[in-house]
């Protein structure tokens, strides 16, 4: 009898094999599972998903996707739902990527610094923010916000300039705590898109920021330009010579001299440098905003209307004469402020330092006066009562030179009240 052919017993062997692994794929799961896992330093039991739910996708990216360079068999990039925001690769530099007509490079912000003359220092800008919260609602037939921007701009120009006046408002009642601003694409209805350099008229990196807004119909320079008239004083905290920095989320392809092509991909961030008296302790983020010192304008308003709240069921003389005692209690007078030859016309000057709770700031005549003022005006007056403020010269008395002071008309009587020379070792 013959010997049995070899080749038909390897090819037996061959298939035996095979039928040994399918059986051992059915009971342990995945064998080439097994086998990656083999050199792991770290052993775990089986992971079980939930009955019924899909298991997570995992990204496999080794180098980070970027738009026009993607993973296409990544379960986490690839197709047409990829999120490229959750790629884990590691970002390539222009030489890792073996060009840098391969790689999107991320445009840098652009700062405008504004005109030293366009707004006030920080102080006044403050103190007026003050006035503006005080009297705001008040119904004296002048609005403390303008609109101007509302009415000037449309379209793109007038979402952002609305999106950044209300985050500035908040900023400036201590609601945020952060100078810089983002606006998603999104928000705006804008989708990512990308165009050649040829289409947007340019060759150089500098001149994307001004293409793109020029393809977007947006003007931020218009558009800062309303936000520093319709609302001047919520920028008290706003460090005027760091200027602002601004970015529309802008990257491109080629070199900074010879560009191929940009991206936009957002968000618009607006970074405002914050001034040092209003910045927060946290040395890591230079735009922190110190809430509690900007929170003070509510603060201020919220104790004087405690003062006029607590006297509302007195006579009008017993208010008048009661507000007049607060002043004096919550300051005295600042001596060294009035004597400086050369005074910035700052905090001691204003309502501000009376109502802040703070017993280390005090005023002049003129913080005294408007705090009278104001306290009246927040009165509900049994009779005919008025309050006005008047400057002048005073002489004699506890000094000489320019003074404030107020006159309140009751029972249709005029009397002086000079609540500055009513206070303790005051000078006038």
């Amino acid at each position: 009898m013959k010997k049995p052919n070899k080749t038909w017993k390897r090819i037996g062997a061959f298939f035996l094999v095979l039928a040994v692994l399918g059986s051992a794929v059915g009971q342990n799961g995945s064998l080439v599972s097994a086998v990656e896992n083999q050199g792991s330093s770290t052993v775990s039991g089986p992971q079980l998903e939930d009955e019924g739910s899909e298991p997570s996708a995992v990204c496999i990216c080794e180098t980070q996707c970027l738009e026009g360079a993607v993973r296409e068999d990544c379960p986490v990039c690839g197709g047409e739902d990829g999120d490229l925001t959750a790629c884990t690769g590691t970002a390539q530099t222009p030489e890792e990527s073996g060009g840098e007509d391969e790689v999107l490079v991320e445009l840098e912000p652009e700062t405008i610094i504004l005109d030293d003359g366009i707004l006030p220092d920080n102080d006044e800008l403050f103190a007026g923010y003050v006035q503006q919260q005080m009297y705001d609602g008040m119904g004296y037939g002048v609005s403390t916000f303008g609109n101007f921007g509302e009415k000037a701009l449309s379209g793109l120009n007038l979402e952002i300039y609305q999106n950044l006046k209300t985050q500035i408002e908040q900023i400036a009642d201590g609601q945020l705590g952060s100078g810089q601003i983002s606006i998603s694409l999104e928000t705006l209805g804008i989708e990512e898109q990308t165009w050649t350099a040829e289409e947007l008229g340019i060759t150089a990196s500098s001149e994307i920021i001004s293409a793109v807004q020029n393809k977007l119909g947006i003007s931020l320079s218009q558009i800062w330009e309303y936000l520093l008239v319709d609302c001047p004083y919520d920028f008290y905290w706003h460090d005027k010579t760091e200027g602002i920095s601004y970015g529309l989320g802008t990257y491109y392809k080629g070199t900074a001299e010879n560009v191929i092509s940009v991206t936009l991909r957002g968000p618009i961030i607006c970074c405002f440098g914050v001034a040092a008296e209003y910045a927060a302790a946290d040395a890591t983020d230079a735009y922190a905003v110190d809430t509690a010192k900007t929170g003070v304008a509510k603060q201020v308003v919220a104790n004087a209307k405690k003062i006029v709240d607590d006297n509302g069921n007195k006579s009008d003389y017993e208010k008048l004469l009661a507000y007049k005692n607060a002043i004096c209690d919550l300051v005295t007078y600042n001596t060294s402020a009035a004597a400086d030859p050369n005074p910035i016309y700052i905090s001691p000057w204003q309502l501000i330092y009376v109502f802040d709770g703070d017993n280390s700031t005090n005023v002049v005549c003129e913080g005294y006066a408007k705090a009278f003022q104001y306290l009246c005006d927040l009165t509900t007056w049994t009779g005919d009562v008025f309050c006005y403020t008047v400057t002048g010269t005073m002489s004699g008395g506890t000094g000489s030179g320019g003074h404030m002071w107020n006159i309140v008309t009751i029972g249709g009587n005029n009397y002086l009240v000079d609540v500055t020379n009513c206070d303790d070792g005051t000078i006038g």
